[in-house]
């Protein structure tokens, strides 16, 4: 059983792997300069109304970008934030919001316990927020 951590919520922040997005991203440095001139440097801890925002101000200068460079750029111009409104995940099926990694865990079910009677015993109330991903359970997880 693995419940995947709390929602990833995200804010706006400085890192040092911007620089290393920048050099990876073609064009990123000219759109992060447009960027900044529209939006400012104001933090926005709701990613979910700020990518649109982003996604229009590219579009209106040519640009889209992979799923693999939105990554990058997210990673490189914003953090983790407890705070922050939860990402959505944008899914149909699944979690409603984007997991994350760094508030991962595993739980260890005695053998002949109800896995989910233990989960809603044991972890639900230290973390409301998490969930059990069925994708990883196996055969003998019954």
């Amino acid at each position: 059983m693995t419940p995947s951590g709390c929602r990833n919520a995200r804010k706006i922040c400085a890192v040092e792997a911007q620089a290393q997005a920048l050099r990876e991203v073609d064009g990123l440095l000219d759109d992060a300069e447009a960027l900044f001139q529209a939006l400012g440097d104001t933090p926005d801890d709701n990613w979910n109304t700020l990518w649109p925002r982003i996604e229009g101000i590219l579009e209106a200068r040519g640009g889209r970008y992979t799923p693999a460079n939105r990554k990058a750029v997210r990673d490189a111009f914003t953090e983790s934030c407890p705070d922050a409104v939860p990402v959505e995940s944008g899914k149909r099926n699944g979690p409603k919001y984007e997991p994350d990694s760094g508030l991962r865990d595993t739980e260890n079910v005695p053998l002949g316990e109800d896995v989910y009677a233990y989960f809603k015993r044991e972890v639900l109330p230290h973390v409301p927020d998490a969930w059990i991903d069925e994708s990883k359970r196996d055969a003998k997880d019954a």
